[in-house]
């Protein structure tokens, strides 16, 4: 009996100890997410994305840097080894992502390829599966949901000729902000969301907050709210035992009472 209970004992520390550190591991990546946030402004319009990286290419005359130098009228091939192919551009900074188009040259359709993003070129998220380009000498358009990265990347998975092409191709942008959420330490407006850094009460600190909102060790009140000596008075913070007024929890104007 002695050694079930050890055995048992044993096995209920063990579980006990791997969901603690399940749920500390949950919340530690709940806080990084909130504090970090992302939106996007402005009006959508293509960019040519710089510094082109291939898979291959079949000579310098048909090179890779062709795939997006702005001209529909030169091209880049690969080598004659069919597919996979790929090509990536470099948007210079990260952008919100929301669209490809393609100028592929007439022989080389249909082509069908995927598009991904990245930041770093290294880790890629695919946005777009079997896309398949049937039309050619013209620019054909394929929108997705917006995302954010900095590489795009067009990864061809069949080509009508075994070189797969590319006149040229661009990527709709828009500008990517990226700002902190309520209650995160700041120093300035301009880094929070909501375009609000105000002090604490005790003068240790400024936080994100809405509007309207005074802040607390990385808390937000809402006006009218009392904390200790202090309530929260149109984004601002007051001594209620100051004010000529009954408030908070005074049982006299002032704290008297």
């Amino acid at each position: 009996m002695n050694k079930i209970s050890k055995r048992k004992l044993f096995l209920i520390l063990f579980i006990l100890i791997f969901c603690s550190a399940l749920f500390f591991a949950f919340f530690e990546n709940q806080e990084d997410l909130q504090v970090q946030a992302q939106s996007c402004s402005g009006i959508a319009s293509y960019q040519t994305p710089g510094t082109d990286v291939c898979s291959d290419q079949y000579s310098t005359t048909y090179p890779c840097s062709s795939a997006s130098n702005g001209y529909t009228t030169d091209y880049w091939f690969g080598q004659a080894t069919g597919t996979p192919k790929w090509t990536y551009g470099d948007l210079g900074s990260k952008k919100c992502i929301s669209g490809v188009r393609v100028w592929i040259y007439s022989a080389d359709v249909p082509q069908t390829m995927n598009i991904d993003v990245s930041d770093d070129a290294l880790s890629w998220a695919r946005v777009v599966t079997g896309w398949t380009v049937s039309s050619a000498e013209n620019w054909v358009y394929k929108s997705f949901t917006e995302t954010a990265g900095r590489y795009v990347r067009l990864y061809m998975t069949s080509c009508n000729r075994l070189y797969c092409n590319l006149r040229e191709y661009s990527v709709q942008t828009r500008t990517y902000i990226s700002c902190s959420t309520d209650g995160t330490l700041c120093s300035l407006d301009s880094e929070c969301c909501s375009s609000n850094c105000v002090d604490d009460y005790d003068g240790i600190g400024k936080f994100c907050c809405s509007p309207g909102q005074c802040s607390h060790n990385g808390t937000c009140y809402t006006d009218g709210n009392c904390q200790g000596l202090y309530k929260c008075n149109s984004g601002t913070w007051i001594n209620h035992c100051s004010n000529m007024v009954q408030d908070c929890d005074e049982t006299g104007i002032d704290c008297g009472g």
